[in-house]
């Protein structure tokens, strides 16, 4: 174990599981505190749902727009973050007065801040859902409310744009819904594996003043 040169408050890990769990190595050297972030949220959700649904997804900014202080002081993330909450809970009411048996759910979420090779920052998210209310995305192409929509939406109004000045700014990377549940270990450590790219050390942007890292804590 060795401390973060860029951050002395944090530490670099560099095996290849994490509480028995695999890391994503050959991206590099791992922090340390945000794995340990990773493994409370997974686990808070296991606690909570049986089964869990996983969207990993990544959000830019427009090209013809700057992004300004609220990307660096991560404001534009708490108000995604506030939205999708909002959204989610407006969907599990209505699904409610359709059933009053339909399941709820909390939003846990992990985020990372990162700066491409341009210059221009951007974020890596993954969603952690009750599977029993939501099981991914929904189609693309659909007119109904569904998961994929919700985030596109929550995202626009984030970075205040309309939503048709979202095509293409919204990405959902190959594989991007997991299911795992507290009888599927394997998978729980496929999700943690995947997500663990959002822990690596490599393009995070360190003495702005503000964390490149968030993770829901309850």
């Amino acid at each position: 174990m060795y401390t973060n040169p860029f951050n002395r408050n944090q530490s670099l890990y560099i095996e290849d599981t994490f509480q028995g769990l695999p890391v994503m190595r050959d991206k590099g050297d791992m922090i340390e505190q945000y794995l340990t972030s990773l493994h409370k949220v997974i686990y808070q959700a296991l606690n909570a749902y049986r089964r869990i649904c996983a969207i990993r997804f990544d959000l830019h900014f427009p090209v013809n727009m700057y992004a300004g202080p609220d990307a660096i002081s991560n404001e534009v993330m708490s108000r995604f973050i506030e939205s999708m909450k909002a959204k989610i809970r407006h969907d599990r009411s209505r699904a409610k007065l359709r059933n009053p048996y339909a399941h709820d759910t909390e939003v846990r979420y992990i985020w990372t801040r990162e700066q491409g090779h341009d210059g221009r920052v951007h974020f890596h998210v993954a969603l952690l859902l009750n599977r029993e209310a939501y099981f991914g995305l929904g189609h693309f192409n659909s007119d109904l409310p569904n998961m994929y929509h919700r985030i596109k939406q929550a995202w626009a109004s984030a970075i205040r744009v309309p939503l048709e000045h979202c095509r293409g700014i919204v990405h959902f990377p190959d594989n991007a819904v997991y299911h795992f549940s507290r009888d599927t270990p394997a998978d729980t450590g496929a999700f943690f594996h995947r997500a663990s790219y959002l822990c690596k050390v490599n393009t995070k942007s360190f003495g702005d003043g503000h964390h490149g890292f968030g993770a829901s804590r309850h």
